[in-house]
């Protein structure tokens, strides 16, 4: 194999491993997210900024192999690729293992909106209440009065 074909060989091995650990993380996200525990969301997000890094160098070393070869283009790297079938497969399941995490990736997106839509409605009614006794906007700020026509600083 020459050096460049071994070089990309690496490279795509190594990502492999790096997305099969990202979608392991992201349904590690998930299932955080579902269940509510805010508290490891926190180190899972820590872990996804490493891995994607790491992800990140290999495709800036990947990009700069196909530059030398003339491959920048997608049609032309595929036409590359189409006689290196080891390299091809690798390159397949590189793919998806990318559009697994986009996808997992798109509904924890989804899942974090909805709670996000759920608290405010929550504060909505909770603020909107005339019996309402929330005494801070949702920013922190103080509310100008509570339930009553006292403010904080008079009850």
């Amino acid at each position: 194999m020459p050096a460049y074909d071994q070089a990309l060989s690496e490279l795509i091995e190594r990502e492999i491993q790096l997305y099969e650990m990202l979608n392991e993380e992201l349904a590690a996200e998930q299932a955080a997210l579902v269940h509510q525990a805010i508290a490891d969301l926190e180190r899972l997000a820590a872990q996804k900024l490493n891995t994607l890094e790491q992800i990140d160098q290999c495709v800036k070393q990947r990009t700069d192999i196909l530059r030398t070869l003339g491959c920048q283009e997608r049609g032309i790297f595929m036409q590359w690729l189409s006689d290196k079938e080891t390299l091809l497969k690798a390159w397949c399941q590189l793919e998806t293992l990318c559009a697994r995490a986009q996808s997992i990736n798109r509904v924890n997106g989804q899942l974090i909106a909805r709670h996000l839509a759920d608290t405010q409605e929550a504060l909505d009614i909770l603020m909107a209440s005339p019996q309402s006794t929330m005494a801070y906007k949702r920013d922190g700020g103080a509310r100008s009065a509570i339930a009553g026509g006292r403010t904080l600083g008079q009850a």
